[in-house]
């Protein structure tokens, strides 16, 4: 007969036992993280009331109950959109899902201190919004915006709005006929669930761009809230030919969108955006300026500009005050200090020229310096090689001549410091000058080398376009018998040499 010890027996089953409670617990300390990489919705961040929580497939379809924390259960909603993307391009979505709203109470609610929202998506791209924008302020749905053609340069009629909120959707999908949004049910789909979709808080806002799909994570956040760089413009403003044409820029030039007047009254988001087709479609764009359409100048125009944009405040609202000059007859009255200047005959010619303007109050101070990024404005003008190009430099990004300095980089006018440094707002120098207009002129080395006593003071690699321009008079030297390279130079000076320069 076999002994069966029962002390063996006993032990053994309280292994088993810890065994099994121990791995009870560690499942239920695991299940959020098991819940939230299986594809479920995680809400968290220190703008939120309550603690992080989850939000299973199941609630998000409405298979499974949800509820507000006094007990209540949350509804699903269903809703249509108008959307227009960067191309930019019209089309409806339609979504079936849980108001964004509704899902932040579910979570216990947004603090005082909330100020954006962070949405992740599956593949990690995230997208980042302020709460203004996406919870406080009204979003429409514009039933009338297509009328006029899919193309999102053209407006459409804004009547009918109707107000809609943002909804994560379990189910969606988009067309741009109106009737089709309205009554195909089987064309609901999951596959970008859950996915985000809102109005526009104007019928000409690009919302399409940040529909962000399969989310997985939303966070409410505290972080301060960033305000966008002011839009550029080009030309500079100033005294400038009747027909100019005026372009403005915002930071990035694709989701930052600028909102302009000309009336004198404050530029937001219900005013004319300028920049409707997005940075990144330039280069397929061939009517890029027939929708991005420059302002013509006939008359005197104050341009007041704001850049607007998702996830940042407004910039602050710049202005840009043209004033339109007179004939070549009357420049030189209007341009109250260069009578007797030995300069004047060539100002009034690149004046007349379009290259170079006069300030708002009627003076040219031609005795004033001139920066690189002015004389490279005024070189391109003069020469008629104004164009795109796609190099920014880390100081340029936000410059007023940022297309200027590009198209110079395009053209081989000035490469800058490096790779990362143009010096815009640096006082050009003499050598710097004369290689410029040297490669504008597309003037050959001479055989002679340069004779100046100082001529040892010239950069290696600027030494033969400083010589060209020597050559052809386009620059001198200075009665000693010296060049100065590194010396500043006057506008007038600026202007002569590059009047000297011009075919």
């Amino acid at each position: 007969m076999v002994h069966i010890n029962k002390s063996v027996i006993s032990r053994c089953l309280l292994v088993i036992l810890a065994t099994f409670m121990f791995a009870s617990l560690l499942a239920l300390a695991l299940t959020p993280l098991v819940e939230a990489a299986s594809g479920d919705l995680e809400i968290t961040g220190p703008g939120l009331n309550g603690r992080r929580i989850i939000i299973s497939q199941g609630q998000l379809r409405g298979t499974e109950p949800l509820f507000f924390p006094d007990g209540t259960m949350v509804e699903q909603e269903e809703e249509w959109y108008s959307a227009i993307n960067t191309w930019p391009s019209k089309i409806w979505y339609r979504g079936q899902g849980i108001k964004l709203r509704d899902l932040l109470r579910a979570a216990g609610g947004v603090n005082e201190q909330a100020t954006l929202i962070k949405f992740t998506a599956r593949d990690g791209l995230t997208m980042t919004f302020t709460l203004e924008e996406l919870i406080n302020e009204p979003a429409y749905r514009f039933p009338n915006f297509m009328d006029g053609g899919l193309e999102g340069h053209l407006p459409g009629d804004p009547s009918g709005a109707v107000q809609v909120e943002p909804l994560l959707a379990h189910k969606s999908f988009s067309h741009h006929k109106k009737l089709t949004i309205m009554t195909e049910e089987n064309e609901l789909t999951g596959s970008d669930a859950p996915h985000l979709l809102f109005g526009q808080r104007a019928i000409t806002q690009q919302n399409n761009a940040r529909f962000i799909k399969q989310v997985t994570k939303i966070e409410i956040l505290t972080d301060e809230i960033d305000k966008w760089d002011k839009p550029s413009v080009s030309p500079a403003p100033g005294l400038v030919a009747a027909g100019t044409l005026v372009k403005l820029c915002g930071p990035y030039g694709d989701e930052d969108k600028v909102h302009y007047t000309i009336d004198g009254s404050k530029p937001g988001l219900g005013s004319p955006m300028y920049n409707l087709v997005a940075s990144r479609w330039w280069s397929s764009r061939r009517d890029l300026d027939d929708i991005n359409r420059p302002i013509e100048i006939t008359e005197d125009t104050t341009i007041k500009a704001v850049t607007i944009g998702p996830g940042k405040a407004d910039s602050d609202i710049v202005s840009f005050i043209f004033r339109v000059k007179e004939d070549e007859e009357e420049t030189g009255k209007t341009l109250t200090d260069i009578n007797g200047h030995w300069a004047q005959n060539n100002i009034i010619k690149l004046v007349n020229r379009g290259a170079i303007s006069g300030y708002i109050d009627g003076t040219f101070r031609p005795d004033h310096i001139i920066t690189r990024a002015e004389y490279v404005t005024v070189l391109l003008k003069a020469f008629q090689m104004e164009g795109e190009g796609e190099r920014v430099f880390a100081d340029t990004k936000s410059h007023w001549a940022k297309g200027y300095i590009a198209a110079a980089v395009a053209k081989g006018i000035d490469d800058g410091y490096d790779s990362t440094t143009f010096g815009p707002d640096d006082v050009i120098t003499r050598e710097q000058m004369a290689v410029m207009v040297a490669r504008a002129a597309n003037l050959a080395a001479p055989g002679n080398r340069i004779s100046f006593a100082d001529g040892d003071k010239i950069s290696p690699g600027a030494v033969d376009r400083v010589a060209a321009a020597v050559e052809k008079g386009i620059i001198r030297g200075y009665p000693d018998n010296t060049f100065r390279p590194q010396g500043s130079a006057s506008r007038a000076e600026a202007v002569t040499i590059i009047t000297r320069a011009l075919p």
